[in-house]
């Protein structure tokens, strides 16, 4: 960013302009301004406007798309703005203001609307930003500084790109036919990179850019072990983990290229995945489908009745025709019981969540267990809950109940290899109670057991559950677990959203992975830590020093072993604390802490079993690429797992919510704020990503493959750099993913 000059000179430029503040002027020029930051339109409700011969523009609207936070005391009709070496206040009606402690002047000035309206030059002075007057299109184009300083010429380089860590806003600012050739070519090197790190953007062995362009054919990878999934939806969750967990445990995960998956407002084209399964699936060794994605195009678009039976039977077609042309390959398949409500959108309000959740849980409890109590509240829910929606909620449970027992008929005549139900957001009494009932009843009456099908709570971690299954059938490895609690133990935890206890549920997760269950701690390969809440909370402090120090033991004598913080609904501070300050973080195998229990059970075993088989591989050369590239996955995974679930989950959430709230922003569903909102985001986020590369991963040492009782370790070099994004432009769901380089050395130590 270009520096502040000179106080003094600071003073004397702006003091150069009339300093009399306007109440009501009278503008000479009012043509319908548009302002443009850094590429992106932004919302200012026709504020800007010509005074004489100067473009005026709200001083706030401006601040905060550049990452400033803004903060106005309406009693005092005082102003203050702070952004990095800045720090500016005024009272409204001032004729001079606060700059970084000095009194300066302030130019004219005048209020519209609630907003401080300033001359184009003091933003530029302010904030080191470039200011561009387009005539034609009647818009102020504004540059960062940070977008302001690239280069227009040949001088790009990778670096200049990846320091950007948006493509897509270089292009805006530099649109790719105007480049010159030699900057052609660096645009596509940094696509095919980008492209080989973040593999879902592959088809077969065609590399597609983040936009869905072609870019070219590669050769074949080093990972010649290929799995096709059909992800529930494009979010980080189900898409970048399962494809880095594969990287990770020596597989090449092939996914249909994002944009055909859809996002929160677009269901996917199940059209071109039905298409694109066919022509790619010689090449894989095995299928993982989720069913809410190849029937109604995800997760969120199965809770709406936009697709009759019929034609969801059309598209579940295709797993019979891949069982028949390839009977010898494993089809695993996972399809949700619908959650109690409703999803939360431009179309949907959080009153309609609560409602819609309210009321399936009463409607269970009044017709089936004759709760009269409820009756009541019950019918009023009924009259406040619009009759489009209800009528729309219960059509589409009706059919996801029937595609449920579909899925069942399939696995008993052998379409299907496995089966996992899962059951979204769920409660003790709903809806889904009853559907879970009669889909066990179904099983049992079949005679399919446990090692054929399950049912459990979650969702977005199934693809990393039967991707773990498959890497165990695969290396033959099926890892053993020893599970721990630092608190309540898990058969007296019922977590929020779910009908299981939190035991029952780990159990579950473990078997449907591939792997087993011991309570001899010697006879475990895996050691499962699972902090939970107190028994007791004068005791929290004690029990979480003792069970961190259990951790160290552990990862020190060079032990497998994977942490769940399920103690609350995001990461607990004073646990992460203490896990990132006491423990070697790249040391675990496995990490996870935020969303509904089930969501963290499977990552944290979908990483860990996988990861352990992987290492524990008699038949692989363990200095090929394959188990550098594989340890390098770990390492990059386990820090967009603690930054995700510890820094941005638990951290800086909180302030974004903020920040999008001052601006009447919807966090559920930003749409035209999501640019404003991103760039908070990642001002915040790039350099909490570098500082926990810097503090935990630089340096360390990490498990590279165990053989002959022996662990061998890599020591991971530096943190490079992390492409960050709300994808699907909302604040629930963040993209963190992290480059690290490797060191070529390895260590052994013996497993004690």
């Amino acid at each position: 960013m270009k520096k502040i000059g000179i106080m003094a000179s600071i003073i004397l430029l702006i003091s150069c302009l009339s300093s009399s503040s306007i109440a009501n002027p009278n503008v000479s020029y009012t043509p319908p301004v548009k302002i443009l930051i850094d590429g992106y339109y932004v919302k200012s409700d026709g504020l800007a406007e010509f005074y004489g011969n100067a473009l005026y523009l709200p001083l706030q609207v401006i601040s905060s798309h550049l990452g400033a936070n803004v903060t106005i005391d309406q009693n005092a009709e005082k102003m203050t703005i702070s952004h990095k070496n800045i720090q500016l206040s005024f009272t409204f009606n001032s004729k001079t203001a606060l700059w970084n402690g000095e009194r300066i002047t302030l130019p004219k000035h005048y209020i519209k609307n609630g907003q401080v309206m300033v001359p184009h030059s003091f933003i530029r002075t302010l904030f080191g930003a470039s200011i561009e007057w387009q005539s034609a299109t009647k818009t102020a184009a504004i540059l960062s500084p940070e977008v302001g300083k690239l280069p227009k010429s040949t001088v790009i380089s990778d670096q200049t790109i990846a320091s950007l860590l948006d493509l897509n806003l270089f292009l805006q600012q530099h649109p790719f036919e105007t480049l010159t050739a030699e900057e052609q070519k660096v645009i596509k090197r940094v696509r095919k990179e980008w492209a080989k790190e973040t593999p879902f953007l592959m088809l077969g062995e065609k590399v597609f850019s983040k936009d869905g362009i072609f870019i070219e054919e590669l050769s074949p990878a080093n990972r010649p072990i290929k799995l096709m999934m059909v992800p529930l939806d494009s979010r980080p969750a189900n898409v970048y983990y399962p494809v880095k967990i594969g990287a990770l445990s020596g597989f090449s995960v092939m996914t249909p290229p994002n944009d055909w998956l859809g996002d929160l407002h677009e269901e996917g084209n199940t059209v071109l995945i039905k298409d694109w399964m066919k022509q790619f699936a010689h090449e894989a060794a095995g299928f993982i489908i989720s069913i809410d994605m190849l029937a109604y195009g995800g997760l969120v678009p199965s809770r709406s009745y936009n697709h009759s039976l019929e034609e969801v039977y059309e598209n579940l077609a295709v797993i019979k025709e891949l069982k028949k042309t390839y009977p010898d390959k494993p089809i695993y398949v996972y399809d949700s019981i619908q959650r109690l409500t409703v999803t939360i959108n431009s179309k949907y309000s959080q009153k309609d969540y609560s409602r819609v959740r309210e009321w399936a849980q009463l409607y269970d409890r009044v017709y089936h267990f004759n709760e009269r109590n409820d009756r009541e509240r019950l019918k009023e829910l009924e009259t406040l809950i619009p009759t489009e929606l209800l009528a729309d909620y219960q059509k589409a449970r009706k059919r996801n109940h029937e595609i449920n027992k579909l899925m069942i008929d399939l696995l008993d005549e052998g379409t299907i290899d496995y089966l996992i139900l899962s059951q979204d957001d769920a409660a003790e009494y709903g809806f889904h109670r009853i559907e879970s009932e009669q889909l066990q009843q179904k099983l049992a009456e079949l005679g399919i057991e446990e090692d054929r099908a399950v049912i459990f709570p979650g969702t977005d971690e199934i693809d990393m559950v039967l991707l773990s299954r498959f890497s165990s059938k695969f290396y033959k490895i099926s890892p053993n677990y020893f599970i721990s609690y630092s608190g309540t133990h898990g058969e007296d935890y019922l977590p929020e959203y779910e009908d299981i206890m939190l035991d029952e549920n780990i159990n579950r997760h473990i078997i449907a992975s591939g792997g087993t269950i011991t309570t001899n701690r010697d006879k475990a390969n895996i050691q499962l830590m699972v902090h939970t809440p107190p028994i007791k909370e004068k005791d929290r402090v004690n029990s979480v020093q003792l069970f961190i120090d259990e951790i160290k033991s552990l990862t020190n004598l060079g032990i497998p072993t994977a942490v769940i913080d399920a103690s609350t609904f995001t990461a607990e501070p004073l646990f992460t604390k203490k896990l990132l300050e006491e423990i070697d973080f790249p040391q675990l195998y496995g990490y996870s802490a935020w969303n509904t229990m089930g969501n963290r059970i499977g990552i944290a075993i979908g990483q860990a079993s996988p990861r352990f088989a992987f290492m524990n591989n008699q038949t692989a050369l363990f200095d090929s690429d394959v188990f550098k590239e594989a340890t390098k996955h770990q390492a990059e995974f386990l820090l967009s797992r603690i930054s995700t679930d510890w820094d941005y989950k638990s951290n800086t959430i909180k302030q974004l919510r903020q920040f999008a709230k001052s601006i009447g922003a919807n966090g559920d569903d930003l749409q035209e704020d999501y640019p404003i909102v991103k760039r908070f985001t990642l001002r915040f986020m790039e350099d909490m990503v570098k500082q926990r590369g810097a503090e935990n991963f630089d340096n360390k040492r990490i498990p590279h493959f165990i053989k002959d009782g022996n662990v061998y370790y890599k020591t991971i070099s530096t943190y490079e750099d992390a492409f960050i994004d709300l994808p699907w432009k909302r604040d629930f769901d963040i993209a963190i993913y992290p480059k690290v380089t490797m060191k070529n050395n390895e260590e052994v130590n013996l497993i004690k």
